[in-house]
């Protein structure tokens, strides 16, 4: 088991109905928010609205920012700082999916520095900016389930001039409050809860198969998280108003991105590196990213990864593999994984999705080039070459 520090210093407020916490809970971090929104949703179903007259009747002002779209584009990141600069905001509530979470992090960085996002990502001479000075308080209200970015300290940008879509990590930007009510996801059309539940099942699928070290916690942990998805996620695509299988989803959202998962264990996450550049040039969805790209990925995988893949078989789908080979069993896990997908309507091909190849070996290269650390690969079992790269992306076009 591998030695590590563990720190959430967010405080995570969780319940059906505790929305309304949110003024009260606001005004002991500061007197005025910028409230950070995507451009339809939140206002459609009245979210905004709402947190926005909590806010005010606890004496804060508010900054309205509805521009942040899926995908948060790093423009329009810089847009929102120099908007919450300019109005002195003390605060940063994000409201929404992953993408607007994600850009509240990054907008409580450029509010303080005035400098552009991208450079704190990624620079051709390496000298990215360092997170020298301490962000704005950020509070975050997931409305879907997916992402876990209520619970962990960065986010994912896309430039879209390069076409590059990297992350961001730093201890600042964990948020101070999250406040986390599943009737929020209610409003969740089926599509969108499946792409959010794909989501949570990655993050602690992508680290669970490709470890090296040994938890055992931190395997329960994620074979918890992988069954809650698996026994909840078709309940609220059939019925949205199924809470306790929103609040299942919702709290499986929190704490597959807290740490725990993989602490002991490490992991990478490879599907997500890939899966960031394929979005970046299509701007897919993230879930629905990773469910192309799943399939070819663990196929690719099973040399190295068969054993965690017989576990998954075993102590998540539940399959006697007593009398298999582990090569069997390996297979197993991989059927039981595909069947699972195809089971709920979200197993797709990325030229269903519009995908062709034209893209691949820069969406390749990319990737390396991001989240290699200066290696010619990415981290998996086995490690992902430009050409290995490139064929989960070919064989992922159906």
């Amino acid at each position: 088991m591998r030695k590590f520090d563990f720190i959430l210093p967010t405080k995570i407020i969780f319940g059906c109905g505790e929305l309304k916490r949110i003024g009260r809970e606001a005004r002991k971090i500061g007197t005025k928010a910028m409230l950070l929104t995507g451009r339809n949703a939140a206002k459609k179903h009245g979210y905004t609205d709402r947190v926005i007259g909590h806010l005010r009747d606890a004496g804060l002002q508010v900054v309205l920012f509805d521009k942040i779209e899926p995908n948060p584009r790093t423009t329009t990141i810089d847009e929102a700082g120099a908007v919450a600069g300019k109005h002195k905001c003390d605060m940063v509530i994000g409201l929404g999916g992953g993408s607007v979470m994600d850009a509240a992090k990054a907008v409580a960085l450029t509010a303080v520095t005035a400098k552009p996002i991208w450079g704190y990502i990624f620079q051709e001479n390496g000298d990215t900016y360092p997170v020298d000075r301490k962000a704005l308080p950020v509070v975050e209200i997931p409305t879907v389930a997916a992402t876990g970015s209520e619970a962990d300290c960065g986010g994912v940008f896309t430039n879209w001039e390069t076409h590059q879509k990297g992350v961001l990590f730093h201890p600042s930007l964990y948020p101070a409050l999250s406040l986390v009510d599943p009737e929020l996801t209610a409003s969740c059309p089926p599509q969108l809860t499946g792409d959010g539940g794909i989501d949570i099942f990655m993050h602690v699928l992508d680290p669970y198969i490709t470890s090296t070290a040994e938890c055992q916690l931190a395997d329960r942990i994620s074979e918890g998280g992988m069954i809650t998805v698996i026994e909840n996620l078709s309940r609220a695509m059939k019925n949205g108003s199924d809470m306790e299988a929103r609040s299942n989803l919702s709290w499986a959202s929190t704490v597959a991105l807290c740490g725990l998962p993989f602490e002991g264990r490490g992991g990478a996450f490879p599907l997500h590196v890939m899966e960031h550049s394929l979005s970046g040039y299509y701007d897919l969805s993230h879930g629905r990213g990773l469910a192309c790209l799943m399939p070819a990925w663990l196929k690719a995988s099973l040399p190295a990864c068969g054993d965690r893949l017989g576990s998954i078989a075993k102590r998540v789908f539940y399959v006697d593999t007593s009398k298999m080979t582990s090569g069997e069993a390996a297979w197993c896990g991989y059927e039981c994984i595909v069947n699972w997908l195809k089971g709920i309507g979200m197993y797709c091909t990325l030229r269903e999705l519009g995908v062709d190849d034209r893209y691949f070996e820069k969406m390749a290269d990319d990737a390396i080039l991001l989240y290699g650390h200066n290696k010619d690969f990415i981290e998996n079992q086995p490690a992902l070459t430009r050409e290995g790269i490139v064929a989960i992306y070919r064989n992922s076009l159906g």
